[in-house]
């Protein structure tokens, strides 16, 4: 999935450029327009299919298979000798930690988007987002790389 900004000076591009992407068969929920600095705020609403909750899923995946493999692997006299709660506590340790770990990325890159916008708004200028999948991200900006007062940052 690739995260695309557009913005323009003119409200009817971006108004143009909303409905060209819907054309394409983009859904609503992936596309967003900013139009004032109000409309800049988060949504809480979108949550399930935000950056930083895909990179929180994206750490837990990959947390429990690292836990998965330490158990797996771990020598049947270790496990006797540490016992079977401290390898669910090491398991544990390690899935929380990719997790917290996927979601600082996830925010860090929600908040680069965001600053992006921010800067956008503040100089006067409209945009408007989408999240593509990669293999329709060329035929996103042929479509929308066809009004000249529309530009990607």
């Amino acid at each position: 999935m690739k995260h695309l900004n557009f913005v323009s000076p003119n409200d009817e591009t971006i108004l143009w450029a909303s409905a060209q992407l819907r054309s394409l068969g983009i859904h609503q929920s992936r596309i967003k327009l900013f139009r004032n600095r109000a409309a800049a705020s988060v949504n809480p609403q979108e949550w399930l299919t935000s950056t930083w909750f895909r990179c929180a899923l994206v750490g837990f995946a990959i947390g429990t298979a690292l836990a998965l493999i330490i158990s797996l692997t771990l020598p049947e006299h270790l496990w006797q000798l540490l016992g079977i709660e401290f390898v669910v506590v090491v398991a544990l340790l390690t899935v929380g930690f990719s997790t917290w770990e996927g979601l600082f990325i996830g925010v860090q890159k929600a908040y680069t988007d965001n600053e992006t916008v921010s800067t956008a708004l503040d100089q006067g200028l409209e945009a408007i987002t989408v999240d593509v999948e990669d293999d329709r991200v060329n035929t996103v900006l042929n479509t929308l790389c066809k009004r000249e007062d529309l530009t990607i940052r």
